[in-house]
């Protein structure tokens, strides 16, 4: 049995709360968690804390239950939000980061899991290509230095896990296929076209086959079983994706398969147009493949209206 502490326990890491042992016992930090607490707990029981991880009492919930495993998925993610709050950016996805390292190294933590981002790169997505064009990604980029200075010469172990475009679904547990309703609010593209009848793709003169971003989409419970896995390794840095591009204008076809989907143009991001995993050095466990991902978010959407 392991004691597991989990920071931000939203839309991985409930994922990953389903995938983890029975028998261990789970402390989960976070901001808020409205009605989805209820909803988790059908599933199995934690401890919850609603806490700011910049508080100080998050020392007393280290010195309290001595987790054996730290998984920090707590971050300001929003690549926009990131350009538009740089300073928060930093501290949240930095600093946060600096004193969730910290604690484990000195209460001892056996193994310390991040979830870093697939925009650490620009062109190249090998391991040691780093160069991040936007602050999300060179802030996450940072944080992955600390984690290396901090573990350094530690009895911690650490994991650093590059996600590519992790993919919608909400099925808690795929074997019942019970859906799980946690926020409904967010702007990933399988939730956009899940759930409305237009689109905006952000730039269409990309360098790629139909002007259109590229990228790398994994399904979320493949995401979980990866950090699952981490568990068992030592002080290795991962891509997690398919290593299978798709461009935003094929997904929408996808969609569009199954419902009356209009497209507009909206200005660019600052972003890389094509990233796809390199994963030469190590492949994760793939169960999903990306039709299953988008019936999974149509489904969930479903769901949603039927509430």
């Amino acid at each position: 049995m392991k004691t597991i502490l989990i920071t931000g326990c939203n839309y991985i890491g409930s994922h990953l709360l389903n995938q983890l042992d029975v028998n261990d016992e789970i402390i989960v930090v976070n901001r808020s968690m409205n009605n989805n607490l209820k909803v988790l707990r059908r599933f199995r029981d934690f401890h919850f804390f609603e806490a700011d991880l910049k508080d100080s009492k998050i020392e007393k919930v280290f010195e309290h239950y001595k987790p054996d495993v730290v998984f920090h998925l707590s971050g300001y993610i929003s690549v926009k939000d990131c350009e538009k709050n740089r300073d928060v950016a930093y501290f949240e996805n930095v600093e946060i980061t600096r004193k969730i390292a910290e604690l484990s190294r000195d209460y001892y933590v056996k193994k310390f899991i991040f979830t870093s981002t697939a925009s650490v790169y620009n062109k190249s997505t090998k391991i040691g290509d780093e160069d991040p064009v936007n602050v999300y990604g060179a802030t996450k980029l940072r944080a992955e230095g600390i984690i290396k200075h901090v573990f350094k010469d530690s009895l911690t172990s650490y994991s650093i896990l590059r996600l590519f475009n992790v993919a919608r679904s909400n099925l808690l547990n795929p074997g019942v296929d019970k859906p799980l309703g946690l926020t409904k609010k967010t702007s990933h593209i399988f939730k956009k076209l899940s759930a409305d009848s237009n689109f905006v793709i952000n730039g269409t003169n990309h360098k790629t086959s139909d002007g259109t971003c590229v990228r790398d989409y994994i399904h979320v419970n493949d995401v979980a079983f990866a950090l699952v896995d981490s568990m068992d390794s030592r002080d290795e840095i991962i891509n997690v994706g398919s290593s299978v591009g798709t461009s935003v204008q094929d997904i929408v076809k996808k969609f569009q398969r199954h419902k009356y989907i209009t497209v507009k143009e909206g200005p660019p991001i600052n972003e890389s147009p094509k990233l796809i995993a390199d994963t030469s050095q190590k492949r994760i466990k793939k169960f999903y493949s990306l039709d299953e991902i988008v019936k999974s978010s149509l489904n969930f959407e479903t769901y949603l209206t039927s509430l």
